[in-house]
């Protein structure tokens, strides 16, 4: 296998004027959290509850309901700090 020639290589890429272009803002990055987990583990055990006890759907009631109330929380606290 031999090198590519100077005549084969590909041109170098251009350079670009930048001194119009605007400055990112650096990007918030949200804490991790287990709700959105919770909230699908809900889902499963409230469609499982019938098939099984009534008992597996209220605990997967309750998943939902605390999961949501973590994750809502969770937003309106990150939309208050990057106000």
């Amino acid at each position: 296998m031999s090198h590519p020639s100077p005549e084969q290589q590909p041109p170098a890429s251009p350079q670009y004027d930048r001194s119009d272009w605007n400055k990112p803002l650096p990007e918030i990055i949200p804490p991790p959290t287990y709700a959105p987990a919770f909230f699908a583990s809900g889902i499963v055990l409230l469609v499982w509850g019938p098939l099984t006890i009534w008992f597996v759907s209220l605990v997967g009631l309750s998943f939902i309901i605390a999961s949501l109330v973590v994750w809502i929380r969770d937003i309106r606290r990150d939309w208050r700090i990057n106000k």
